[in-house]
């Protein structure tokens, strides 16, 4: 893992994505809009994906209305989270690669001597491991800057 804010992952061990993120602690906002979500049910129980959650930290850096309005509007809130998943195997080890989120953003994985970054935003953990895909932690809610033509 990289040299983080965060140590290493300290989360459940063989279990599926939404437990593995929700017993890490640190994605609880994250956790909270997941749960009001239709990708709920589906990265709970099946399919391989790679997801790249925002911490809590980096939604605390999010405006508390912009949130609320997520939460209150389902189709919004689908349409965000689309963003932060990938439907495939998508690690750092393999270095300035492109991979498409469910929303179609073209995501550029890279590494350099202060850890690896997706779309030039860090990824705080990396590479957490889920029995049907992976989890990065991310810093920022801002992954999505850049689309597939």
């Amino acid at each position: 893992m990289s040299s983080s804010t965060y140590e290493h992952f300290e989360g459940c061990v063989l279990c599926g994505l939404i437990d593995t993120a929700i017993s890490s602690g640190i994605f609880k906002i994250w956790t909270k809009l997941i749960k009001k979500s239709e990708w709920f049910q589906l990265l709970d129980n099946g399919g391989f994906f790679t997801l790249f959650i925002p911490t809590d930290a980096a939604f605390s850096r999010v405006p508390p209305e912009y949130l609320q309005a997520l939460e209150s509007n389902p189709e919004e809130l689908n349409d965000f989270i689309d963003h932060f998943i990938v439907p495939e195997f998508a690690s750092t080890k393999v270095h300035n690669s492109h991979y498409s989120s469910i929303a179609g953003d073209d995501l550029l994985i890279e590494s350099n001597l202060s850890g690896p970054s997706v779309n030039r935003v860090s990824i705080k953990i990396e590479n957490i491991i889920a029995t049907n895909g992976m989890i990065h932690a991310v810093d920022s809610i801002d992954i999505f800057n850049t689309k597939k033509n």
